[in-house]
């Protein structure tokens, strides 16, 4: 196939049906904190859940307690992707969050 008709048949398109699918496996991970780190070619989304370490006691106890531990940060995702991908993402985290306020909303108001 010649150059010029790869190019007619890329521009034409083709539509195809999306099977999406979520294996049973897959966990569900509760995020608290994420790092974006941009690179030459690309963007790398970093998520991290925090994992505080447990406590009983009074409050001053506890305070006591807590300062001096540390609280750990475990990545429980790394995704790298395209510039060009990011204003997608965005996109669907807007609409995301749009539909969860709108429910909220809908539910305040019953």
């Amino acid at each position: 196939m010649s150059e010029i008709e790869q190019e007619d048949q890329s521009s034409e398109g083709i539509s195809l049906s999306v099977n999406w699918h979520v294996p049973e496996t897959i966990h569900n991970q509760y995020i608290h904190n994420v790092i974006v780190q941009p690179g030459q070619n690309e963007i790398t989304l970093i998520f991290f859940e925090t994992h505080i370490p447990p406590y009983i006691g009074s409050p001053e106890a506890n305070r006591e307690y807590l300062q001096k531990q540390s609280v750990r940060f475990e990545c429980v995702g790394k995704f790298v992707v395209t510039p060009q991908f990011v204003p997608e993402i965005i996109k669907a985290l807007q609409v995301g969050l749009d539909n969860y306020n709108a429910g909220r909303e809908r539910e305040t108001n019953r």
